[in-house]
């Protein structure tokens, strides 16, 4: 993902160890700003590219970085309860994981279009 997220995410251990913050806003904020980015980067790339098979494997990279740095930053983190570890996995970490599971469906189904122009079909 972006150098932003990771820098975040690394100040997140330095802050975490001086101050008492707010561990459960914290995550909370991470994932709303990591949805965010994402939501940036594909519209971008929705922008600039024609191409809709081109467009699905851009961002589907775009959402593996995703999944891979709340990853990290999951591997790190200490859920508060179980209430807010259930909420993470049962509801956060599937709607990062769909949008992947979406963008290469569509990966595969556009590239097994036949190639050519409409008139010829």
């Amino acid at each position: 993902m972006s150098v932003n997220f990771r820098h975040s995410f690394f100040c997140y251990k330095k802050v975490s160890k001086i101050k008492n913050i707010s561990l459960h806003f914290y995550m909370n904020h991470f994932i709303f700003k990591l949805n965010e980015e994402l939501k940036l980067q594909i519209k971008s790339i929705d922008l600039e590219t024609a191409n809709i098979i081109e467009k699905s494997q851009k961002s589907f990279t775009c959402v593996t970085n995703a999944l891979k740095d709340l990853k990290a930053f999951v591997m790190e983190y200490e859920f508060i309860n179980d209430a807010e570890e259930i909420q993470f996995f049962k509801k956060l970490k599937p709607e990062l994981y769909s949008l992947s599971i979406y963008y290469k469906k569509i990966t595969k189904i556009e590239s097994l279009h036949p190639i050519g122009c409409q008139d010829e079909l």
